[in-house]
This record gives C-alpha cells, structure tokens and sequence, in this order.
C-alpha cells in the first residue's frame, strides 16, 4: 500500500485534516502530524520553514518510511517542496494546494497586518474561537504571533528562490483552488513551470481555507494523481 503524508498550513493542525484522512486511509497508509508549536505539539521554538521540514525529515525517519507522496496545504505545500530540494529520496510525489509562493516585504506586510491576535479577537471572534480550539486557549495567540514572525522572514529573503525551483526533479503538482483570493494564478503556474516535472491544476469553486472546500473531491483529486 503506498504511503501518503498530509501537511497542514499556517495556524492549523493536522486535525483539520481527520475527513480527509477517512476518505483516503482505505487506498493509502496515511499519515499525518502537527508541525512543532501547532495543535497538539506545544514545542515552543521559532517557526521557519526549515524548522518544519526537519518535522518532516524527522517524521519520516522515524516511522521508517521509504517512499512517500505528500500532500501540503499551503504552508504545508511550501514546507514539502523544501523538503524535495533537500532530501528527495523518499518522495514520490507531491500534490500542493494553496501555497503561496509570491513573497516580498509587500506582501508579508498585507499578511502580517491580518495576524493581530487583539484585533482576531475583536473583530473575528469565531475564528479566534477555532485556532483556540486547534491550538489550546493559552497557546492560539502565540501561534498567531509566530505565524506572523515566519511571513517576515518569508518576506524578506528567506523563502525559496525560482533557482531553487529548478533544482526540484519530484514530480509535483500544483493545485490553486479558482477562488482563492490569497494566492494568485500566475504565481502558481509560475513555479509549475520552473520545476522540471512540474504540473498545474485550477480547480473550481474551490476557495483557499481547507475547512471550505469539498473534501470528497479534493480526495478523488488526490487519489488520480499519485
């Protein structure tokens, strides 16, 4: 049976991801975990990209998995393609979703302002209500707080470069869902062309949080790819 990693985004947890992992376990070994200082991992450390990619490495070290594809919601989509640049020999495949590859300090800005814990909590109570339910009450705002820390530094030069997208030889497929108002067309198929077997799939209706889209269909999207 192959094996398949699911990868969650910024300020999730791998429980968001307990339909999907119902839907697929029947055709693949499944895996999923929380990356350091998310849901039920309360390791307080400084969240960068690399740090979760050696969650990742680790992970899969760990439980001895020789071959895997991955599945990475945004961040998490992010994360396994710095994972194919550094370590590729136990990936057979990645399917992203949502990433957002377009970074500068502009950018990061726009997001950072959106990552207020205060103004969260004030202006959207249900979604600081949620990331206290992934996260714990006494640890969603420094998630949040984090998250931010990470998108400067994404923002100013520690992300990955298109000279690096051309290094990846895992064969990827990037998704964006048709609606999705984070992250554009053109960054998207943008780094689907630079990555020698690169692929790119617009998908319908499809919005950028994982919690509002059809998980039925993301799953047959999943399944006919790897």
């Amino acid at each position: 049976m192959k094996s398949l990693i699911l990868l969650h985004g910024a300020l999730g947890c791998s429980e968001q991801f307990n339909q999907l992992y119902s839907l697929l376990q029947d055709k693949y070994e499944v895996y999923k975990f929380d990356f350091s200082g998310h849901g039920k991992n309360s390791d307080n450390v400084e969240f960068t990209i690399d740090r979760f990619t050696d969650d990742l490495h680790a992970f899969i070290k760990d439980r001895e998995i020789q071959s895997t594809a991955i599945f990475g919601y945004s961040m998490g989509g992010y994360v396994a393609l710095n994972l194919a640049l550094k370590h590729a020999d136990h990936i057979q495949k990645i399917i992203t979703f949502g990433t957002k590859f377009d970074w500068n300090p502009e950018v990061a800005e726009n997001e950072i302002r959106k990552l207020d814990p205060k103004k969260i909590s004030e202006k959207v109570p249900a979604f600081a209500q949620r990331l206290a339910e992934l996260h714990g009450e006494a640890r969603w705002q420094t998630v949040v707080r984090n998250t931010a820390d990470m998108m400067n530094g994404l923002g100013n030069g520690s992300g990955l470069t298109d000279f690096d997208f051309r290094q990846i030889k895992t064969p990827v497929l990037i998704c964006r869902g048709e609606l999705d108002s984070m992250v554009t067309r053109s960054e998207s198929e943008h780094v689907a062309a630079l990555i020698e077997n690169g692929n790119y799939m617009e998908i319908s209706g499809f919005k950028h949080p994982i919690e509002a889209i059809d998980h039925n269909q993301l799953a047959g999207m999943i399944t006919n790819w790897i």
